[in-house]
């Protein structure tokens, strides 16, 4: 989702402005998911450029490699991206187009815009569409980028619960503790009473 802020305008009133948050081409993800980064990209490709690099691809062929050949090659052809693409394709093809560069929704709908402002059959790419879209493209291999705040807040969570687990450790060994103190006191005072009456009959045998 978006983020907002309200802010005041300079006639007073409040405004709300929207922080569209950055998306990349992630090969972590695509392995999670069980998908070939390098192939997705030779894949959008040019045909002969297809024949050029698919012919012996290598599993851990240089993703940095493919998307620069993609971003300052293929990306020029006209058919690299149809007025007919589906969006979800459309947004993989423009992210590889930029070089795998970190991408808003609004820079994203501003290329499409451009790149389809002749087409007769005019799509809807406002920024809201393709973050709903970036949102859902995970099998595309598309991911958020984690934002400083974000990893803020994830280190604040795990300090708090670090310190809760650590007081509870704390509290159980004092508790473990005074139940050890409370049980040894019976006995230590059992222990001297019958070394009293110990002493106590010694002496008596003495006397006699």
């Amino acid at each position: 989702m978006n983020e907002a802020q309200i802010q005041q305008s300079d006639d007073g009133s409040e405004k709300v402005e929207e922080h569209f948050p950055q998306f990349v081409i992630s090969q972590e993800q695509a392995v999670r998911i069980g998908r070939s980064l390098p192939l997705m990209i030779v894949g959008r490709m040019s045909y002969t450029d297809k024949q050029t690099f698919g012919e012996n691809l290598a599993p851990d062929a240089d993703i940095k490699a493919l998307i620069g050949h993609v971003a300052s090659n293929s990306s020029k052809d006209p058919d690299y991206l149809l007025p007919d693409t589906p969006l979800k394709e459309a947004i993989f093809r423009v992210i590889l187009a930029n070089g795998n560069e970190a991408m808003t929704a609004e820079n994203i709908s501003e290329l499409l815009t451009e790149r389809w402002a002749m087409t007769a059959y005019p799509r809807d790419v406002t920024p809201e569409v393709i973050q709903r879209l970036l949102e859902s493209s995970y099998t595309y291999g598309i991911v958020r980028v984690a934002v400083p705040e974000d990893e803020e807040e994830e280190e604040i969570i795990e300090d708090v619960v670090y310190q809760a687990a650590s007081n509870k450790a704390q509290e159980t060994d004092g508790a473990e503790a005074d139940s050890e103190e409370e049980s040894d006191t019976p006995n230590e005072a059992r222990t001297e009473s019958e070394a009293d009456t110990a002493d106590g009959a010694d002496e008596a045998a003495s006397e006699e």
